[in-house]
């Protein structure tokens, strides 16, 4: 079975665009029952670039059932970077905007709730200490194979002051330990095929789950629709030219180095 490769922005976006589709994957992520996800729009942007990476936005307001009773709303970010320091960057943005308010109506009267944001972080890279695919943070930080508090600690989980959730792609491996890591077979780069923007899975591992049909019928047909294939190779292209720009300017940056300490060096034997 081929499907489109959801590491590349535009199938990422294709997928969880379906918002049937990404209730199952947040509520499996954050595990509490979602009855209702919409697309949450406010003054952040989908897509952002700068001349060190890139990171893609998507923001849902999610209704969710509480394990004892009654239901509570939050609000859910996803963030796909391939570089941790694009994420880092975010938490000044986090700073100004780790709540948001929301005008609601009830039995006639408006009033005004705070309404907490709970991230999750899709990164290709991994992180130095820590190789779970999946890794909650909070007071403490947890793995989910199952949560148990880590003897060691994680700078990047360090530098986060909130609660988030972190996928991490280049870990998934051929082992699966959890129904989450079952479903999210379908990021695992060790099934890419020869053609990079796509990847291949067994249709019978495929069967046993209902939802990871779901989620691979949406991506089998993002690889055989025209317009997605033409973002992802305008979108390839565009990565390239920005990683090259990126290596050469830290190249000059490191020749300026050396320059200006050999400079330094001969100014002191004089």
């Amino acid at each position: 079975m081929i499907i489109a490769n959801p590491i590349y922005d535009t199938v990422f976006k294709y997928l969880m665009e379906d918002t049937e589709i990404a209730k199952g994957v947040i509520s499996r992520i954050i595990e509490e029952e979602i009855v209702q996800l919409e697309v949450w729009n406010r003054e952040l942007p989908k897509y952002r670039m700068d001349v060190n990476g890139l990171v893609t936005y998507l923001n849902f307001k999610a209704i969710i059932k509480k394990a004892n009773k009654g239901y509570k709303i939050i609000l859910i970010e996803l963030q796909k970077a391939q570089s941790l320091k694009d994420i880092l960057r975010l938490r000044t943005y986090w700073g100004l905007k780790s709540q948001s308010e929301e005008s609601i109506t009830v039995d006639g009267i408006t009033m005004t709730i705070t309404l907490p944001i709970v991230p999750i972080y899709f990164i290709g890279s991994k992180l130095k200490q820590v190789n779970s695919p999946l890794l909650y943070v909070h007071s403490v930080q947890e793995t989910s194979r199952p949560q148990k508090p880590l003897d060691i600690q994680e700078e990047f989980a360090d530098q986060l002051n909130h609660d988030a959730y972190i996928i991490q792609i280049g870990c998934f491996g051929q082992t699966v330990e959890t129904e989450l890591e079952n479903i999210l077979k379908v990021f695992n780069q060790n099934n890419r095929s020869d053609y990079l923007y796509m990847l291949q899975l067994q249709e019978q591992e495929v069967k046993e789950n209902e939802f990871l049909v779901q989620l691979t019928d949406r991506l089998r047909y993002a690889a055989t629709t025209c317009e997605i294939l033409n973002h992802l190779e305008i979108e390839d292209e565009f990565e390239r030219t920005l990683y090259r720009y990126i290596r050469e300017r830290h190249e000059a940056e490191e020749e300026l180095e050396k320059i200006q300490s050999s400079a330094s060096n001969e100014c002191k034997k004089g």
